[in-house]
């Protein structure tokens, strides 16, 4: 295997090992965006949010003691939408089971149509380029000479100067030599400093990707920092189309949820973590916009009375 070889197979598993960390990132921080209650202990909720945000379909078996959340399928009869009527799921140890959905199973889907959550895919790709980027503009601006040398004697001394430059120590030679009296110049650069201009661009566009990857599930960011800066209106317009995608997801959540209280009566779902108090702070606005807009009109209905 020639050098060039391995370093390519180097650089492409960093670029996959770099992906793979910002996807995990991204999947786990959106993970916790709602919270459950009432389920059988051995239902690990973190694997159900990541089956079905990953794979777009996951099921719980509602026939078995301490039942696992499984992958799975859907098969068997057709329904008036093309979409199968049995459940075929498994574990992540082999074990298998087979069902109806709502009565052996509780499905859970990602959206209406069992599509993965794709957006993450998209955005992770997209950081990894810019991860790749910034790694490359690092690297480029790295002070780096090399020298260029006529014979042995010249790569001597230009390797000694090196050495003791980068040790912070003066260097003496007892004669100069022959390309110092001329214009050719024994050291040229690959990289070049001036690179490092371009990094906060490129930090930039990562903190913007970010932003609205968060605010495509529920968080904005930048009315966080401009609340001060924008009216009641504004907000409101900007919270009503951030919670399109989260709602969505929890609409979904409580179809699985009402086929699981046929065996757990008890069992619920709602936001959680930061979403849980973004949500309430944004259906306060709504119920204070309405409550003052009600005031106001009753207050101007009373004064046109009395004219």
């Amino acid at each position: 295997m020639t050098e060039f070889k391995i370093l390519s197979d180097k650089y492409k598993q960093e670029r996959q090992n770099d992906y793979n960390i910002i996807y995990n990132n991204l999947l786990s921080s959106i993970i916790n965006m709602f919270e459950f209650s009432g389920l059988p202990e051995s239902v690990d909720t973190h694997m159900l949010m990541r089956y079905m945000f990953a794979n777009g379909l996951c099921a719980i078996p509602l026939t078995v003691d301490n039942p696992p959340v499984c992958l799975c399928t859907l098969g068997g009869d057709i329904d008036p939408y093309g979409y199968g009527t049995e459940v075929i799921a498994t574990t992540q140890n082999g074990k298998s089971y087979r069902g109806k959905i709502g009565v052996d199973f509780a499905v859970f889907k990602n959206n209406t149509y069992m599509y993965p959550e794709f957006y993450i895919l998209q955005t992770a790709k997209l950081l990894t380029e810019i991860r790749t980027s910034l790694k490359c503009n690092v690297i480029n601006s790295r002070l780096a000479p090399m020298g260029k040398a006529k014979n042995d004697a010249e790569k001597t001394s230009l390797e000694t100067g090196f050495e003791q430059i980068y040790k912070g120590k003066p260097y003496v030679v007892k004669s100069l030599p022959d390309w110092q009296d001329t214009n050719d110049n024994p050291v040229i650069n690959f990289t070049d400093v001036k690179n490092s201009a371009y990094i906060p661009y490129l930090s930039q566009l990562e903190d913007d990707i970010l932003q609205k990857f968060y605010y495509h599930y529920g968080i904005n960011l930048k009315n966080e920092n401009k609340r001060a800066q924008v009216n009641t209106e504004e907000l409101q317009g900007a919270d009503a189309l951030v919670w399109t995608v989260p709602l969505m997801h929890l609409a979904e959540l409580e179809k699985g949820i009402e086929m699981l209280r046929t065996v757990y009566p008890e069992a619920a779902v709602s936001f959680g973590g930061v979403w849980k108090k973004e949500f309430e702070s944004y259906i306060a606005n709504i119920d204070g916009n309405i409550s003052g807009n009600t005031t106001e009109n009753e207050s101007e209905g009373g004064e046109n009375e009395n004219n």
